[in-house]
């Protein structure tokens, strides 16, 4: 899943629980359609890579200003450690990277917070401090959470898994949806991520606050 949020005066929490559903393959003439991903439980907290905010000069944008967040390392693990985090749970070892260019100030929050709406999820905050007031200030974000295959459920980790027209994935909006300009589902084969054309949550969606709301994507039918 992936994010890409503009804000240009206030700032973005963006609050995830995802369950994705899949068709998995066992054999050449025996499929079984299963939940290979089921990120629900009651997981805890902590910060996203264990580590804080950090700046990256190096990395650019067209916005200008600095980066900063949790950079994308496909070797990496995004969650939290195991320390008031429950690596033990479904699906609680995910991938991914939150990124944020200001023109002033720098992201605020990566995090899972615990029974917020009754939820542990995920947490996307941009710069929120006194200057984001300002005039001429911008930022852009993108965020991006995903699933690696050895982690998947019900034996997914260990056989092929494909989609049929029945699969499913449907991350659950629970919570601040403000300011993004919207989510797309995203699928990884090997190396390579396929973004789907299909956005969720755009301003022309008109959710309401909070969304509460599941974004369902069939994958087989779609871009």
């Amino acid at each position: 899943m992936i994010l890409s949020p503009t804000l240009k005066k206030q700032f973005l929490l963006a609050s995830l629980s995802c369950g994705i559903l899949a068709a998995s393959s066992f054999a050449a003439d025996d499929s079984v359609r299963c939940r290979i991903v089921d990120f629900g439980a009651d997981v805890g907290n902590g910060v996203y890579q264990g580590k804080p905010s950090k700046n990256y000069p190096e990395v650019k944008s067209a916005l200008g200003g600095t980066a900063s967040g949790w950079l994308y390392d496909p070797a990496k693990q995004m969650n939290p450690p195991g320390l008031e985090y429950d690596i033990e749970a479904p699906s609680a070892i995910f991938y991914g990277g939150v990124i944020g260019f200001h023109t002033k100030g720098g992201m605020s929050e990566g995090l899972i917070n615990p029974n917020h709406g009754m939820y542990d999820d995920f947490n996307m905050m941009s710069c929120q401090q006194p200057l984001t007031k300002e005039e001429g200030f911008k930022v852009r974000c993108y965020g991006l959470w995903y699933w690696q295959k050895e982690d998947f459920l019900n034996g997914g980790s260990n056989h092929k898994v494909s989609f049929d027209d029945k699969s499913l994935i449907s991350p659950y909006i629970c919570r601040y949806w403000d300011d993004v300009d919207g989510g797309r589902w995203v699928v990884r084969d090997g190396s390579q991520f396929y973004i789907s054309e299909a956005q969720f949550g755009t301003p022309a969606d008109k959710w309401p606050k909070p969304p509460e709301k599941a974004a369902m994507l069939h994958p087989t039918k779609t871009k």
